[in-house]
């Protein structure tokens, strides 16, 4: 009895660029969805890149880009004290909070904070802030582990 082992090595780094992209795929989606479900956001399928493993390059990679969002998409409740917002899951109260009332061809309104004179914008943190956390960190070695499980 002969066995050929020639495309053996070739059948091997396909079987793992297979099961390192299946893995990936679900580590992606299981990020996008606690970060959707945690701080209250769409995230766009433009903002999230993935580049799949090839045979010669085992890994699996995920990028993501995007900027802060302001947070006066956030409002729930605006007072004269100022403003509640509802970023992660319950509301958090910002005194001396306001929104910019419409100027002369505006397209967006601004939250801002003001203290003493000064005043700045108040934006949420950025997608790449959101993905990086310890959360969503979790979520993804969870999913991985669970993709490997089925593999052993």
């Amino acid at each position: 009895m002969k066995i050929d082992l020639t495309n053996l090595e070739n059948e091997i780094k396909d079987i793992a660029r297979n099961i390192v992209n299946e893995a990936g795929q679900f580590a992606s989606v299981a990020a996008t969805r606690y970060v959707r479900n945690t701080y209250n956001t769409r995230v766009d399928t433009d903002s999230i890149k993935t580049t799949l493993a090839t045979t010669s390059d085992l890994t699996f990679k995920i990028a993501v880009r995007g900027r802060s969002v302001s947070l006066v998409k956030k409002v729930v409740r605006v007072t004269n004290r100022g403003v509640s917002v509802l970023v992660k899951k319950s509301p958090k109260f910002i005194q001396g909070a306001f929104i910019s009332s419409w100027q002369k061809n505006q397209t967006t309104r601004w939250l801002f904070l003001r203290r003493g004179s000064l005043r700045r914008a108040l934006y949420t943190i950025g997608l790449v802030g959101m993905f990086k956390s310890r959360g969503t960190m979790n979520a993804i070695n969870n999913s991985i582990n669970k993709t490997l499980r089925k593999f052993k």
